[in-house]
């Protein structure tokens, strides 16, 4: 993928190239770059990789980090050391974990007193319970844009119960605290950034081991909670590849316990579960911006005035296999297709833009 942008193929041009552009507004769920790399197969994907970065972004990381580092003294949150040692890790990509608040801090975030004292506010469309690793019907609490309210009752009855927790998605849209939190780490590091809150008011284990393709880093806000983790031998995968990838069991393991405070980063592709009794923590999650990402985009928009031609809708099958016709039907389309596509990757308000992508799993 290093070398893909100043390949020859981007450097074409061809019959079109200086049309005018539609601009086109893609609604959600036309995105369709998760299925697109699939059709690659699960040989393609399972195809081992170096991890060796290109110069290119080496210097892009570095410049980057230190871009993060400019931001964090002009912050309010300058006079933490624990928070340069997160933007090492976050653009290392390594691990970390490290008191970051104090725990009167954390708990007034969202620890428990303050999650019982919101949960008649929380709509039910933001709320999963889990329990065995499957989630609970919540149906019978009511529609899922109302609130709690008096049924929040029914909810902390169940919590109670052993291996059973509760994901709250969008807290800062709740919790004033963790708003502000979540703004200052966003400016940080130069992202937008998604919230989702984990409760459990017994023991046991919530979620299954898994990975997340996006990084993520966990503040413990009432309790402690136990987590093993264990890195992928894929260095940075992407969504695509749960279906190729699967843990090592022989994999080396780290183990780390989290008191109210306390964070832990966890670069996208590391395997993960946690255990904990009484446990409450926050997961501050960076989008899944990818360079592979911003091609499904753009390849997206290029490709749809392309389609609205005749010549890109005729069928192949009128052609004989290895005919001239052929070869110049699928050049000439071809060569339209990757003028358009050079046009909407390098376009300047493109570029400008660094979109959210939570709840659109393009890779």
């Amino acid at each position: 993928m290093g070398h893909a942008v100043g390949s020859s193929l981007l450097r074409t041009t061809g019959p079109g190239a200086n049309r005018p552009r539609p601009r086109l507004e893609l609604r959600p769920d036309s995105i369709v770059g998760d299925k697109a790399l699939g059709l690659l197969g699960p040989d393609v994907l399972r195809a081992s990789a170096t991890g060796e970065a290109p110069p290119w972004l080496r210097q892009a990381v570095q410049s980057g980090e230190s871009a993060a580092r400019d931001r964090l003294r002009a912050s309010r949150l300058r006079s933490s050391r624990e928070m340069a040692h997160l933007i090492a890790a976050v653009f290392g990509q390594a691990v970390w974990s490290g008191p970051l608040c104090s725990p009167r801090v954390a708990g007034a975030m969202w620890g428990k007193a303050t999650l019982l004292r919101s949960l008649e506010r929380y709509r039910i469309g933001d709320l999963v319970v889990m329990r065995d690793d499957r989630p609970l019907d919540l149906t019978p609490l009511g529609p899922a844009t109302a609130r709690l309210g008096r049924r929040a009752s029914v909810l902390v009855e169940e919590l109670q119960r052993p291996n059973t927790g509760l994901r709250l998605h969008g807290v800062q849209a709740y919790h004033p605290g963790v708003r502000a939190f979540a703004d200052q780490l966003a400016k940080i590091l130069g992202t937008k950034i998604n919230v989702n809150g984990y409760a459990s008011l017994s023991q046991g284990q919530i979620f299954p081991e898994h990975w997340d393709a996006h990084d993520v880093a966990l503040l413990q806000t009432h309790g402690r909670k136990r987590w093993r983790l264990r890195p992928n031998h894929l260095p940075m995968p992407l969504a695509a590849h749960r279906q190729v990838l699967r843990p090592r069991r022989a994999s080396k393991q780290t183990t780390v316990t989290l008191e109210p405070g306390r964070m832990l980063f966890m670069p996208r592709g590391h395997w993960h579960v946690g255990t904990g009794r009484e446990s409450c923590h926050l997961t501050f999650g960076l989008p899944e911006d990818t360079v592979a990402l911003r091609l499904a985009e753009a390849s997206l928009r290029a490709l749809a005035p392309c389609a609205r031609e005749l010549s890109c809708r005729a069928s192949m099958f009128m052609f004989a296999p290895s005919s001239p016709a052929a070869l110049t039907a699928l050049q000439a389309a071809f060569e339209t297709y990757v003028a358009e596509l050079r046009a909407e990757l390098f376009d300047p308000r493109q570029l400008r833009q660094r979109p959210a992508f939570f709840g659109r799993r393009f890779f």
